[in-house]
């Protein structure tokens, strides 16, 4: 059995680590956002692997410090509302089928704001399935 792992900063990426589930995860450039990530995977879902919300957590970190301003407001603005949603669910049992559905509860959203909703959270996954991901494979592959 493996021990317990602490986060740690990774000089070379500007960006704090931590393995988790055999496999390192990239959290945050700042260290007090870092850890609540960290703890955040700790508090992990029951059935073993991480929840919707943790995913989205960790996925928002790594592409801020990769994207432009503007994207990253509308991609914590989409996953936002997901993790507000569905943040609970353990990741893994997130299905295609699933986000079709809660996209389609926002009634409000246009053609191009479903669109966007759609890639968006197929990019939090795929990101998430990647490797040294958080996933073993993407629930929302089909999307």
């Amino acid at each position: 059995m493996g021990r317990e792992s602490f986060p740690w900063f990774r000089k070379s990426h500007r960006c704090w680590y931590v393995y988790h589930g055999g496999r390192q995860v990239r959290l945050h450039p700042d260290k007090a956002e870092a850890l609540r990530l960290w703890h955040d995977l700790q508090h992990a879902t029951p059935g073993g692997g991480p929840s919707v919300a943790a995913v989205i957590d960790a996925y928002l970190a790594d592409a801020e410090t990769r994207l432009r301003h503007n994207t990253m407001r509308e991609k914590r603005s989409l996953l936002g509302l997901l993790k507000k949603d569905r943040g609970t669910d353990e990741a893994a049992s997130l299905t295609a089928g699933r986000v079709r559905v809660w996209i389609a509860g926002h009634d409000t959203w246009g053609r191009s704001r479903r669109w966007l909703a759609a890639l968006t959270v197929r990019s939090c996954f795929r990101w998430a399935a990647g490797p040294g991901g958080l996933l073993e494979s993407n629930p929302v592959e089909g999307l």
